[in-house]
């Protein structure tokens, strides 16, 4: 079960890793590919911490759960081109286009 486990969170690095090489030339690759996992060693520190905090000041483990979902919704609506977090809802049209 554990080998199972290890296959679901490290099988998609060498496609990750390799696809990113698409977006970026020869000679920027190394420094991208060291942006984007600097990056996702920062978010896996922040979102256990936050995750944590919320956690252990509140006594409950649902706000914290709560406060990382709400996060993802607003920055998965911000990657499609909507505005939430001002109050009003913007459509760019990068957003109609995809």
């Amino acid at each position: 079960m554990i080998s199972f486990a290890a296959i679901g969170l490290y099988g998609f690095v060498g496609a990750f890793f390799s696809f990113m090489t698409l977006f970026f030339t020869e000679s920027t690759a190394p420094a991208g590919i060291a942006t984007v996992n600097a990056f996702a060693s920062l978010g896996g520190f922040l979102g256990p911490m936050i995750f944590g905090q919320l956690a252990l000041s509140n006594g409950m483990f649902v706000i914290g759960a709560l406060a990382i979902l709400a996060c993802a919704v607003i920055l998965s609506l911000k990657q499609k081109g909507l505005n939430v977090v001002s109050g009003k809802v913007d459509i760019e049209k990068n957003a109609i286009n995809q």
